[in-house]
C-alpha cells in the first residue's frame, strides 16, 4: 500500500525514461505531481496515465526561474508533508522504496530529510565520478526544507538531515550531445547565481575555483577510474565552470556601462 508521501517530478521531453520513474514509485506513493515544461513529445500522456498532477510552465522556465523555484513551486502544491524529489531519468529501487516506507510510516522522526545514494549511468555504463549521495535531501519534509539557488540546488534546513544507502539509480546522459547541451544550461544559470549573489572573483580565484574543481571530479570522485570517458566528461564540467565565469563577467561589465 502506498504511504503518504508525495513524488515531485520535472519533466521536459521526458518520453523516453519517465515510464520507467513513474512505475517506480508505483505501490510508494500517494501522489504524483508533475512539473512540464512543454514538453514536444508524449511525456504528457504517460504522466496522465498515471494520475498524475500537471502543472505545465513554459519551455525555458529553468532558465527564468531556476531549479530550486520549481522545486519549491511543486513542494508547495504536495498534500502530504512528506516529499520524494526526483528527476525524470531516475529510478527508485526496491531496496530504497522499502526504506522510504519505513522511514515515512515510522514512529521516530530524527530527521527533516533524507540526502540518498545515487548511481549514475552514462552512456549505458556506470560513472563513479558521477555518483554518490545526492547533495540536496531528496526525501523531505517540505514543511522544513526550502531550495535556495539556480543550479545546483542548495536548501535551507529547519532539523537534521540523514543518508540513505539504498540506491536511487540515475540514467544520465545517452549522448555526446546531450552532455554539451546540459553544460550549456548549467553554465548560464550558475553565471546567474554568481550575478545574483554578487560574488565576482578575480581571475586568481577563479582559476583556482577551477583546478579545485577539476581535483574534486578526478580524484575525490575517483573520476580517474572512469578511463576516458570519466575524462570527457570532467572536461565539460571543467568547461561549463569556465563558461559560467565569463558569461558572469560580461554581465556585470554591461552593467557598469
Amino acid at each position: 500500500m502506498p504511504v503518504p508521501l508525495s513524488a515531485c517530478i520535472l519533466t521536459k521531453d521526458s518520453a523516453g525514461k519517465i515510464a520507467n520513474c513513474l512505475k517506480s514509485v508505483e505501490g510508494l506513493v500517494d501522489e504524483i505531481l508533475i512539473l512540464d515544461q512543454q514538453s514536444t513529445d508524449n511525456t504528457i500522456e504517460i504522466c496522465k496515465e498515471y494520475d498524475a498532477k500537471i502543472f505545465e510552465f513554459d519551455r525555458n522556465a529553468v532558465i527564468k526561474f531556476g531549479f530550486s523555484y520549481l522545486r519549491n513551486y511543486l513542494l508547495d502544491r504536495a498534500t502530504n508533508d512528506w516529499c520524494l524529489v526526483i528527476d525524470s531519468d531516475e529510478v527508485v529501487t526496491a531496496q530504497l522504496k522499502h526504506r522510504i516506507k519505513g522511514i515515512v510510516e515510522g514512529d521516530i522522526k530524527e530527521y527533516v530529510g533524507y540526502r540518498i545514494y545515487t548511481q549514475t549511468f552514462a552512456f549505458k555504463r556506470y560513472i563513479k565520478m558521477l555518483s554518490g549521495y545526492s547533495a540536496f535531501p531528496r526525501l523531505l519534509r517540505k514543511s522544513k526544507v526550502h531550495f535556495t539557488s539556480k543550479v545546483h540546488e542548495n536548501v535551507v534546513v529547519q532539523g537534521q538531515i540523514g543518508l540513505i544507502q539504498e540506491p536511487l539509480l540515475h540514467f544520465t546522459y545517452d549522448s555526446w550531445e546531450e552532455l554539451y547541451r546540459k553544460s550549456q544550461l548549467y553554465s548560464l544559470l550558475e553565471a546567474q547565481q554568481i550575478v545574483q549573489n554578487e560574488r565576482s572573483k578575480s581571475y586568481f580565484k577563479e582559476l583556482l575555483d577551477i583546478f579545485k574543481h577539476l581535483l574534486w571530479l578526478l580524484i575525490l570522485q575517483q573520476g580517474v577510474l572512469d578511463g576516458l570517458v570519466g575524462l570527457r566528461i570532467a572536461k565539460a564540467g571543467i568547461l561549463s565552470k569556465i563558461m559560467a565565469y565569463k558569461l558572469a563577467r560580461r554581465a556585470v561589465y554591461k552593467s557598469v556601462l
